[in-house]
């Protein structure tokens, strides 16, 4: 079964790496990945020929099994292990889905060109200081999202349109226009600097480079495990169609419906229906514009769901994750049921602030029905 491109998430968790924890500021200008197609090369809304620097080219090389391949995992046994994960739950249902796992080396090389040599030397010793080398070190996470078929849910007994299912999110699927479901899966990489240099011998070149070598130690998912359905396991092979349009989170969200039902759920009268997963607004699908009232600027944007995946209600409340892990919660100006589509309105200054997610900064909007009304 073709699902996610998880090398797609690890080579972008190096931009978050390297914006978050190592060169704040938006410090680097620019990313490039080699086995990235036009999406994933460009901005969809920059198609500037030049890029300013310091401007960073990750690349995909080898990969292998850490520990070598168990004869459990290349047998597909269903022998329990502690690389058997539990992604997904129903509560009602009292149904789970496991994500075999093994662990992975994955060899990058990543070259920054700067504008100067005593940039070249900065980007080397904050790397240095950061990353020491030949010593593996475990200093950031990241989430990514990893897609299921509704019918393996069904057929496993686990009702996406009446049960609440713990870790289950909604997204766009960019190649085919329309949402499907997904899961999160939490990584924390242990990295190694295997070498680094940087080039500065002639004061003629036109940039300098950085060239740097990473070990990057992670665990690869490779089946699923249907819970009480002996004989069913499923593959995961990679989709390489996806690469460039998936988004990953430097902040784990893999148990926002928790922490929802603790922090904002108190009671029993509202349940989580669907968390929808947006990383872009600009798609077509969300129909973003502006309009000015009285001189102020506000953002609008709207989201559609498929009536088979859930029914958009009157009694629904939606609370907004926004980039920064904050939340909001939000009263749309319009739930239209007969299209089955909510719509948004949200200062411009606010939008830009919390809510303009991009491909490592996605928000989630939580749709969530109340049996009674509330204050």
């Amino acid at each position: 079964m073709q699902i996610h491109n998880f090398y797609s998430d690890l080579l972008l968790s190096i931009r978050s790496l390297f914006d978050n924890t190592i060169f704040p500021n938006n410090f680097l200008k620019h990313y490039s990945f080699n086995i990235a197609n036009r999406t994933f090369e460009l901005s969809k809304r920059d198609y500037k020929p030049n890029r300013a620097l310091p401007a960073v080219i990750v690349n995909l090389e080898e990969d292998q099994y850490s520990f070598g391949e168990r004869p459990t995992n290349i047998r597909h046994s269903r022998i329990e292990n502690i690389n058997q994960i539990p992604v997904l739950y129903d509560a009602v249902a009292n149904k789970l889905i496991y994500v075999q796992e093994e662990q992975t080396t994955v060899t990058l090389s990543v070259n920054i060109n700067c504008e100067s040599q005593f940039q070249a030397k900065e980007v080397e010793f904050t790397i240095k200081r950061n990353l020491p080398l030949n010593k593996y070190t475990q200093i950031h996470s990241f989430t990514s999202f990893l897609e299921i078929h509704s019918d393996i849910l069904l057929n496993n007994g686990m009702d996406f349109n009446d049960h609440a299912i713990t870790n289950l999110f909604t997204k766009l699927n960019n190649n085919l226009g329309d949402s499907e479901f997904c899961f999160s899966m939490n990584y924390n990489p242990l990295i190694r600097v295997e070498s680094i240099t940087s080039n500065i011998n002639s004061s003629t070149q036109l940039t300098y480079q950085v060239t740097m070598t990473l070990s990057v130690m992670f665990q690869m998912p490779l089946y699923f495990l249907l819970d009480e359905i002996k004989q069913d396991i499923l593959k995961i092979n990679m989709d390489f169609s996806r690469f460039g349009n998936e988004p990953i989170s430097s902040n784990s969200m893999r148990s926002f419906n928790q922490q929802s039902e603790k922090l904002y759920l108190a009671d029993a009268t509202k349940q989580v229906r669907r968390n929808v997963l947006i990383h872009d607004l600009f798609e077509k699908q969300y129909n973003l514009t502006t309009l000015i009232v009285n001189e102020v600027e506000y953002t609008l944007f709207e989201i559609h769901l498929n009536s088979t995946d859930l029914v958009i209600k009157e009694n629904f409340i939606f609370r907004f994750f926004d980039i920064r892990n904050a939340v909001h919660r939000i009263t749309p100006t319009l739930i239209d049921t007969d299209i089955n589509t909510v719509k948004f309105q949200i200062l411009t200054t606010d939008y830009e602030r919390y809510f303009c997610a991009s491909i490592t900064l996605p928000i989630i909007v939580q749709f969530v029905e109340v049996a009674e009304s509330i204050d």
